[in-house]
């Protein structure tokens, strides 16, 4: 059956708001709102579909030391948020599906954030916009990858003139393990030390 797990916020209202059309915030209501709109990427007849362990045949499991296998997977609905509405500004989130990694079954893609714009309504100019910049370089041989995880490099901010500031740039540590099937404890986390079956009692 198909059940809820998460919930999108569509409207922070301040409590001197006055809805004066009836309809949702809006530039003619009175007081302060903030507005999220959303992008459905996959919905319908065309979901993503999640498992856990990832193969393309669909035969990967997990195995415990006694030689227990496990498999959990699930359609699921996929939606980014698309933009963030003010009385005076707008701020546009632009996505793509153009990855590495995060490849289902059917071979479909969950969506990256590129870069983040705001724009003031007064005149539609662009205030600042924010771009990220991404590699794969982490976690390789990902079985939902051509090579490894999507890895945050660096955010660059642009001011309204379109001149960009100092970046921020992001290191990794030198180890950067590849990525194992069974490399996990009982919470999800990362764990290679030692017997895993001790360490999750």
């Amino acid at each position: 059956g198909s059940y809820i797990s998460s919930w999108k916020a569509s409207e922070i209202l301040s409590h001197d708001y006055v809805d004066l059309g009836e309809d949702g915030p809006d530039d003619s209501d009175l007081g302060n709102w903030v507005s999220f709109n959303y992008n459905e990427v996959y919905s319908g007849g065309n979901l993503y579909n999640i498992e856990s362990p990832h193969s393309d045949s669909g035969r990967n499991c997990f195995v415990t030391g006694t030689g227990i296998r496990s498999k959990v997977g699930y359609d699921s609905e996929i939606s980014v948020l698309g933009s963030i509405e003010t009385p005076t500004h707008i701020a546009y989130f632009y996505t793509d599906t153009e990855r590495a990694d995060t490849r289902d079954s059917n071979g479909d893609k969950l969506p990256k954030l590129n870069s983040i714009e705001v724009r003031s309504k007064l005149d539609n100019g662009v205030v600042s916009r924010v771009e990220f910049v991404y590699d794969h370089s982490l976690a390789q041989d990902t079985p939902d990858s051509s090579s490894g995880r999507l890895t945050l490099r660096e955010v660059i901010t642009y001011g309204s003139d379109g001149t960009a500031l100092a970046p921020y740039e992001f290191e990794y540590a030198e180890e950067n393990l590849d990525y194992d099937i069974n490399n996990f404890d009982r919470w999800g986390n990362y764990y290679s030390d030692g017997d895993i079956l001790e360490h999750n009692k």
